[in-house]
């Protein structure tokens, strides 16, 4: 199946990368960063939004249904235009005996510290159990994600492939003799909309965060919230800034009433096999603005995940 990135939707998605925050407090490891770069690269990004049909060319060639492919081809994509990188290798495997060990998400040499960086770097959306004090109770909307398994193989395993003997070896074979390893992990987590929870030490104050409810909860939610009307987003579009009608790729008809919602929500959870994220706007002078933007799960949702908390 073909997708159409429109310029539009990929300069919306760097913006957001440039913007968010990341998830983990830097102050917890040594290998984990504060931000994703540093403010003075930041305009140098815009010779990339300015041109987009090498990018756009370069996703569909690509397994554009995953998010996480998604992700890291626009921060190769943006490193590629950053004066002081120069990318030496993304996605490269580690193997041995024909059996694949990891994978090296990019490798850049970076002329500021005159080194050659091994850079790790994840997005993630996490919905987090009511009264749950630990990474464990965070789950992927699908729930075969969870946030202390992911932190664990980031730290313990994607980090420090480079000091394998097999990742040393893949690295000489690029002339490298010793790398960096950083690692970048950015998403928004999604709070109880009932129930209290929270925030573990382990996250950055700054965090993204949002909602999520079951569906017994909506009507609830929309008056809570003040919310008058609702947009559906697709998984690149959960890269996304605030949203709103001026500004955003958002048009009309992607704008429903809610009542939309409530007749639509059985085909969408079966359509997309789970959660959906929705953006809930406020509407002013015939425009919209996003109040909240949250994922609406199945009644049944927290029940399962906290099976799969035991398991």
């Amino acid at each position: 199946m073909s997708v159409n990135f429109s310029a539009k939707s990929l300069q919306t998605s760097i913006q957001w990368l440039l913007e968010c925050p990341v998830l983990l407090d830097h102050q917890q490891h040594p290998v984990l960063l504060a931000s994703a770069l540093p403010p003075a690269s930041q305009p140098v990004v815009q010779d990339l939004t300015n041109s987009m049909e090498a990018l756009q060319e370069e996703l569909q060639g690509k397994r554009h249904h995953l998010l996480g492919v998604y992700y890291e081809t626009l921060w190769q994509a943006i490193f590629r235009h950053l004066p002081d990188t120069q990318v030496i290798s993304c996605n490269r495997q580690v193997q041995a005996d024909k059996r694949t060990l990891g994978e090296f998400d990019l490798i850049y040499y970076c002329r500021i510290r005159k080194a050659y960086v091994h850079r790790e770097m994840a997005v993630k959306f996490y919905l987090g159990l009511p009264d749950s004090d630990s990474l464990a109770g965070w789950f992927g909307p699908g729930l075969d994600d969870r946030f202390d398994r992911k932190v664990d193989r980031l730290l313990n395993h994607q980090s420090v492939l480079s000091q394998t003997p097999e990742g040393r070896h893949s690295l000489e074979a690029l002339g490298i003799t010793g790398v960096i390893s950083e690692i970048l992990l950015q998403g928004c987590l999604f709070y109880p909309f009932e129930g209290s929870l929270s925030a573990p030490t382990l996250l950055s104050d700054r965090h993204l965060h949002g909602d999520w409810l079951p569906v017994s909860a909506l009507n609830h939610y929309i008056e809570t919230r003040k919310i008058d009307a609702i947009t559906h987003l697709n998984k690149t579009q959960w890269m996304t800034p605030p949203l709103n009608s001026l500004t955003s790729s958002i048009t009309k008809a992607d704008i429903h009433k809610i009542d939309w919602l409530h007749n639509s929500t059985t085909a969408l959870f079966k359509q997309y096999r789970g959660p959906i994220m929705l953006a809930g706007l406020t509407s002013m002078d015939e425009q919209y603005c996003e109040a909240s933007r949250f994922f609406l799960v199945p009644d049944d949702w927290e029940n399962l995940a906290r099976l799969r908390l035991h398991q």
